[in-house]
């Protein structure tokens, strides 16, 4: 089996990616493209990955838990169509 294609799509688009035919991974809470489609129409939600994690080293410390990935902690986006969601209630709410 293939590793899936994980994608990072806001709440807000959550609607357009299934449309193009992501799927949602309710275990690790992810849109993930299945197999068979084309990649290429789901790039503006492929999560960017910094060249510092993309060497060894950058690996070794992407490893170690940072305090910014504790539970609870919201971390602003670039993307002005992102809405933060604590899981707590329900973002339309």
């Amino acid at each position: 089996m293939k590793p899936r294609f994980y994608l990072a799509v806001p709440y807000a688009q959550k609607d357009e990616a299934k449309g193009l035919g992501a799927r949602w991974d309710a275990a690790r809470k992810r849109w993930y493209v299945p197999e068979g489609l084309d990649l290429s129409v789901f790039q503006r939600w492929a999560p960017e990955i910094p060249e510092a994690e993309a060497s060894p080293a950058g690996k070794a410390a992407k490893s170690q838990v940072r305090p910014h990935d504790a539970p609870g902690v919201v971390i602003p986006s670039a993307d002005p169509n992102f809405i933060p969601y604590s899981g707590e209630a329900p973002p339309w709410e």
